[in-house]
């Protein structure tokens, strides 16, 4: 079996607000995480299988039509680019200058709102021999990417080189540990963005293993790694650094998710009951509690039994701690969660493999769910919630959906052509253009009402349009 990390980068598909440096001062309880840098400027300015009918808490089930007096958010194109590079297509990224930054097989480029090459990445970065995964930044611009060989690399904000470790954090673990996880069979994919927090790069393979390298300006330093004992990892799923006075790094794999301090050591690490398998990457609420979907395998990639889970921040022991009240069954008898979003009112909004888009209350009833009409919606990444409360998503087999806050359709784009084309989480950058990556193209839309990212927990993969993967920096 193919890992999805890598039948995405090489173009297979499945069928089926807080201040930085208190918090860093803090983080891990002396637990060796980083000095606080110069953090430079401030970005603040700047888815039918399957029909339920309807759902029992009285909930409508909304189709493209049912858009009671018509959407008040009327989204159009604005512009297409075509990315030259072959590849498909990973998570892109847009800083506060409205640089959007993405990746293309071995190359990373960045283009700016008008669709245009950005004039302060001349020629794209290169890396030969390597097909580049998501990437993040940090707040001076320093983009940080894995690949599919195992390495991590460091570029500045103009393309050019900064370092990429050799060898890579798999070989070192090799060494440090002489684990024969680490030594026998090569180096493991690192597709999904890194998390960041001041010069530390929390990085995730397909093993799965979690490794941390310290970014030390000309060159980057392993520091540890961290395994949890499960050998497979959750499409989509990236590191997430959560804690508010006492930050700490947690990833999912299909039977745990884990807590990790500053210095590698296991803060706690949560099992799921036997049977269960985690389908969603992480969500962090505003308390820093993680959120993800669970169910009961049922082949295909499809689970019943659908539940969400919320694991407490702060936990008395090392098992970790379900909160009161969870996990929470959903309304749904076979289907699979894709990813969760955050909106303001901390209602979620989660993407479903075969139900669509479902929106769910702060208690876990369901507002409702948008089912796509007779022709389904095939949710195919983490939703973006947009700060008029819109969602966007794309979906099977080659679409991207908007959704407005009532459950209404806003939009629909097609891209032209057969099959199915690998999607990625939209981005709506500050001055709310909503950007989608289909691979071959990155494609601009305009709404009336979007202004940009919703101000939540977490609206999007990875949190903020950097995807730094962390709750201390809302932008």
């Amino acid at each position: 079996m193919i890992p999805y990390g890598l039948r995405r980068l090489c173009g297979v598909v499945a069928t089926c607000t807080l201040g930085v440096a208190p918090l860093l001062a803090l983080f891990g309880c002396g637990d060796d995480f980083p000095a606080v840098p110069d953090t430079g400027p401030d970005y603040a300015d700047l888815f039918a299988p399957e029909d339920d009918g309807p759902n029992d808490l009285g909930a409508p089930d909304v189709g493209p039509d049912d858009v009671g007096d018509g959407p008040t958010n009327v989204c159009s194109a604005a512009w297409t680019y075509q990315v030259p590079e072959s590849g498909a297509a990973t998570h892109p990224i847009v800083d506060g200058d409205g640089i959007v930054t993405l990746t293309a097989g071995t190359s990373l480029r960045r283009i700016d709102l008008d669709g245009n090459d950005a004039a302060v990445c001349a020629s794209p970065y290169v890396a030969p021999g390597q097909v580049l995964g998501s990437p993040s930044m940090n707040t001076t611009g320093t983009v940080y990417v894995g690949s599919v060989q195992g390495v991590v690399h460091a570029v500045t904000k103009s393309c050019k080189t900064k370092w990429a470790i050799s060898p890579v954090p798999r070989a070192s673990a090799c060494e440090q540990t002489g684990k024969p996880i680490f030594c026998d069979g090569g180096a493991k994919p690192i597709t999904e963005a890194p998390a960041l927090l001041g010069n530390a790069i929390f990085a995730l393979d397909e093993t799965p293993a979690l490794y941390r390298l310290n970014d030390l300006g000309t060159q980057a330093e392993f520091v540890w790694s961290f395994l949890t004992g499960d050998s497979e990892s959750v499409p989509d799923a990236a590191p997430v650094i959560s804690g508010e006075t006492d930050p700490f790094v947690a990833f999912p794999t299909r039977r745990t998710v884990a807590a990790v301090n500053g210095n590698g050591a296991k803060r706690w690490l949560f099992e799921l009951p036997e049977g269960k398998e985690i389908t969603s990457p992480l969500a962090v609420t505003a308390s820093g509690d993680l959120l993800f979907a669970m169910g009961t395998p049922a082949g295909g990639g499809f689970y019943t039994e659908l539940e969400i889970g919320k694991i407490l921040a702060v936990s008395p022991d090392k098992a970790g701690r379900m909160a009161a009240g969870f996990p929470r069954a959903l309304n749904v008898t076979l289907d699979a969660v894709r990813g969760i979003a955050i909106a303001p009112d901390e209602s979620l909004v989660m993407a479903m493999a075969g139900n669509g888009i479902i929106r769910l209350a702060p208690d876990s009833s369901q507002l409702w769910k948008f089912i796509g009409g007779a022709e389904s919606l095939r949710a195919t990444s983490v939703p973006t919630i947009a700060d008029d409360g819109s969602t966007f998503v794309t979906a099977e087999p080659r679409s991207v959906i908007g959704v407005g806050l009532h459950g209404e359709q806003i939009f629909r784009y097609e891209v032209p052509g057969g099959g199915i084309l690998d999607t990625t989480s939209p981005l709506i950058a500050d001055d709310g253009t909503v950007l989608v990556y289909f691979g071959s193209q990155v494609r601009a839309y305009r709404c009336s009402e979007t202004k940009g990212l919703a101000v939540s927990s977490w609206p999007r993969y990875q949190r903020n349009n950097r995807s730094s993967g962390q709750l201390q920096e809302p932008k």
